[in-house]
């Protein structure tokens, strides 16, 4: 996302990894950033998710891990879970936020193949 925090837990974790203070059996899974366009195509980012998928014939990749909802209700309870949260724009992302519908995580190598 190129948000400071997220930069700096990404790099804190495989940081972690490559010096095996993070044990090999825990594993680490980072999620997928999108160009633009694709953050705010609501629950569209379903059939664009599958769509390119299917493009690349990526059907058994063992790496990553796809979460998929529209349980918007949930979305809106977790992100006001914390009022600094609850300001206008945010229920602009909950409805037309990519991430309120699909997610693609991907798994972080272990040390010894970092």
């Amino acid at each position: 996302s190129g948000h400071p925090n997220h930069i700096a837990l990404y790099n804190a974790v495989v940081a972690l990894r490559k010096t095996a203070q993070l044990p090999n059996h825990i594993q680490t899974y980072t999620l997928q950033s999108v160009p633009l366009w694709r953050k705010f195509i609501g629950p569209l980012a379903i059939l664009e998710h599958e769509g390119a998928r299917l493009l690349a014939q990526r059907g058994g990749e063992g790496d990553s891990l796809v979460t998929a909802s529209m349980d918007l209700p949930l979305v809106a309870r977790s992100l006001f879970a914390h009022r600094s949260q609850a300001v206008w724009f945010r229920w602009l992302f909950v409805v037309f936020g990519r991430y309120s519908f699909v997610n693609v995580l991907q798994r972080l190598p272990s040390s010894e193949a970092l």
